[in-house]
């Protein structure tokens, strides 16, 4: 790209800075997509910021991190999901609130440098790659002058063999003359394994697989990426997925992939029977070493984002429960209750499965107290919103939540539910019956 073509681009990105500043300040609350119109703000400065980035130009670059961009919460939930991440490992984003705010982070306190930031639809550019190669050391087999055409085409998967090595893939793309436009080229299966030399416990060298399937039958320049880098990198430098990417990206990998708190991990075989030492290691991210920091204008990406924490709790009180670890569920749950009251969310569909968890912890009688609690939103819910006229319709979002709590609250055995508890369980699910549809 010519200087003269970066100047118009820094120019339009200004204007639209411009343009959305004067929205926030006719609108302070007005949501977009992606989050209120202070965080869509925010998230052109950093628009602007990686793309010239990419091209290289990072004076200019730097002139977008500015001080006071994103919420105080915002910006812990990113140094927790870098915080997630093992030292010098590659993270691919998939969201505008991931791709974007980590950067700034690492940009504006230098915070966990080591870790390399990927987001899934840029890696769709050479350019964007070729930054990754040349400014982050990324080891790659693809040259650049491949992945530029593989921009306009893919590499179809077909199910002639029971699987094909990653380690030909990439040497036939690599070398894969595109004779037409429409050209494409051919692997002989879905099923792509990589090979690895790994040491044991007993520090003895052993040969171990991991096999990835992609279920639809094409690969486009972010898939051959991700294998590529596997193929060159995997061994010293981890690689993550955010919880913001697709399940469509992660779904080959899904088998093997661990949950490092706010990021998921590709692991191996032998990697992944280390349940235990996740899990401590989880425990010590989630009760010591994350920041809990709740302060938002952005009541929108607040919500969204304590529901990530939330369902994260309860994934590790049950795995701590899986593996018979009875006492880090205990300290999980207590965390979680202590974290979550209702006055930052309300208390609803996660607290079903809390539920079950002071079941089997035998933690009678904050599973009383939690029962009690939603019982009392389920009566404000009934009395405000339920009309037996029929005058107005339920939202039935509301009424499948609250039919659903009331049912879990009504099959809890007697000898962990009070008698009064029980009785306002029935009472409340006959009386929002009615309304379910």
């Amino acid at each position: 790209m010519s200087y003269d073509s970066v100047l118009i681009f820094s120019d339009r990105v200004n204007d639209a800075i411009r343009y959305f500043k004067k929205s926030q300040d006719v609108n302070p609350k007005f949501i977009t997509k992606v989050g209120s119109i202070h965080t869509k703000c925010s998230n052109e400065y950093i628009y602007a910021y990686l793309t010239l980035l990419v091209l290289g130009i990072e004076t200019e670059a730097q002139s977008f991190i500015t001080e006071g961009l994103y919420d105080d919460m915002i910006l812990s939930t990113a140094e927790n999901t870098l915080n997630s991440c093992p030292p010098n490992s590659l993270l691919i984003t998939g969201g505008d609130l991931d791709t974007y705010s980590m950067p700034y982070l690492q940009a504006l306190r230098n915070t966990r440098t080591d870790v390399v930031l990927a987001n899934i639809s840029l890696l769709n550019l050479g350019r964007y790659i070729h930054h990754l190669r040349y400014h982050k050391g990324v080891s790659l087999q693809i040259s650049d002058q491949q992945y530029s055409i593989l921009q306009q085409h893919a590499v179809i998967l077909n199910d002639s063999l029971p699987f094909v090595s990653a380690e030909d893939v990439l040497a036939e793309t690599a070398t894969h003359t595109f004779s037409y436009e429409w050209d494409y080229l051919e692997a002989e299966s879905r099923n792509i394994m990589f090979a690895f030399m790994e040491t044991d416990p007993n520090h003895m060298n052993r040969l171990n697989t991991l096999m990835v399937e992609h279920t639809p039958n094409y690969l486009y320049t972010c898939d051959l990426f991700i294998l590529d880098y596997i193929q060159n990198n995997f061994t010293n430098q981890p690689l993550c997925f955010s919880l913001a990417c697709h399940e469509s990206v992660t779904e080959p990998y899904k088998k093997d992939l661990v949950s490092l708190g706010l990021v998921y991990q590709l692991k191996t075989s032998s990697q992944r029977e280390q349940a235990d030492v996740i899990l401590k290691n989880n425990k010590i991210r989630l009760l010591e070493k994350y920041i809990w920091n709740f302060k938002a204008k952005d009541l929108f990406l607040r919500d969204m984002l304590l529901g990530s924490y939330k369902y994260l709790f309860i994934q590790e009180a049950i795995s701590a429960l899986t593996i018979k670890d009875t006492n880090t569920a205990i300290l999980l749950i207590d965390k979680y209750i202590e974290l979550f009251p209702d006055s930052i969310m309300t208390y609803g569909h996660y607290e079903a499965t809390l539920m079950d968890l002071l079941i089997r912890t035998h933690q009678t009688n904050q599973l009383n107290d939690i029962v009690s609690h939603l019982l009392d939103l389920v009566n404000v819910f009934i009395t405000t919103n339920l009309n037996p006229n029929w005058q107005s319709v339920p939202d039935e979002h509301e009424v499948a939540l609250w039919m659903y709590v009331t049912n879990t609250i009504k099959e809890i055995s007697p000898e962990y539910l009070e008698t009064g508890n029980r009785l306002r369980a029935n009472e409340y699910y006959e009386k929002i019956l009615p309304f379910y549809r």
